[in-house]
């Protein structure tokens, strides 16, 4: 059976080194980002620092904001 827990951390990990990057290249600041989204600076911050998840709701205004085109 699959370590689900282990999986789980690999994919956001991924997912906030993607959002960094789409960041640098957009050349987007946090604080900008987290304005932009409409979320707090602060749970922006501790998301893509890895001390903290983020919710569906925040994560589809961030990746809004950058400009991925999320289908669900």
């Amino acid at each position: 059976m699959a370590n689900y827990r282990n999986l789980n951390t690999k994919y956001a990990n991924k997912l906030r080194e993607d959002i960094k990057a789409m960041m640098d290249e957009k050349g987007i600041l946090l604080t900008e980002l987290a304005d932009r989204a409409n979320i707090e600076k602060s749970v922006l911050r501790n998301y893509i620092n890895g001390r903290n998840d983020i919710n569906s709701g925040n994560l589809i205004a961030v990746l809004k904001v950058l400009g991925y085109n999320l289908q669900i």
